[in-house]
């Protein structure tokens, strides 16, 4: 009976959220003609809890055992990471992440991008390093190109990067339904299929290895498990170099 009645209590919870989904949808005040709308406070009145929960990204009093909300100076805790990332942007500053809502702030300053424009200094990032810190990004690639924004030095999108990672990130603000806003995963997600479908199928896999003589695949594990004559070389020089020295 307990879990009868736990379960009623789940499906009632689950039909209730659905109702109250159709209503929002059906009650909305703003409707949106483009697939991205980068003023993530355009989503507040329709979707007020959701807005409140990407408000509390800007938090950062969380403290865990493995990480926390607050930007934590990770060379200075760990400074054998400086050496491991010799000559990588890393090694110049690298930081515990902070919630979306600090996203952009943090990349302009992060010294890993340099400061292009003071002192003569020139940009020692591309313009790809934006790709994932909010939905003007999608504007932008939109607007110049794909190939243009990648290439482009990273301060030349600076003033137009302005709206931080939010709902058009992950939503079609025309229906809000979840649709990545780069063609990047959508391109990985279509070569990937492409893949699977030009691969041969386990049935097909199965009777081609049914079909191979079983002395062969005998020769194959045995090859598999017996070291080579190289190995068997390798192995004997490195045991007189261990007994010279």
């Amino acid at each position: 009976m307990v879990v009868v009645f736990v379960l009623g209590l789940i499906v009632s919870s689950l039909l209730e959220r659905r109702a109250e989904v159709v209503s929002i949808y059906n009650n909305r005040k703003h409707i949106f003609k483009d697939a991205i709308v980068a003023q993530n406070e355009l989503f507040a009145e329709d979707f007020p809890r959701e807005y409140q929960t990407w408000l509390k990204t800007a938090d950062t009093t969380y403290q865990g055992e493995f990480n926390s909300s607050q930007r934590v100076d990770v060379l200075a805790a760990r400074p054998e990471m400086v050496v491991l990332w010799a000559g990588y942007s890393f090694s110049m500053e690298y930081n515990t992440p902070r919630g979306h809502k600090h996203a952009i702030e943090d990349m302009n300053e992060i010294l890993r991008t340099g400061s292009p424009g003071v002192n003569g200094n020139k940009d020692i990032q591309p313009g790809t390093c934006w790709t994932c810190k909010g939905p003007d990004v999608p504007r932008i690639m939109k607007e110049k190109g794909i190939a243009e924004f990648y290439k482009a030095p990273w301060s030349q999108w600076g003033s137009e990067i302005v709206n931080t990672i939010g709902c058009s990130d992950c939503h079609d603000a025309r229906t809000m339904k979840l649709k990545p806003a780069r063609p990047c995963p959508l391109r990985s997600l279509r070569a990937s299929w492409r893949r699977r479908l030009q691969a041969v199928p386990p049935a097909h896999a199965l009777a081609r290895l049914r079909s191979v003589p079983h002395r062969v695949l005998l020769q194959g594990a045995m090859a598999c498990t017996s070291p080579s004559p190289t190995t068997r070389a390798s192995r004997s020089r490195r045991s007189r170099l261990t007994t010279t020295r």
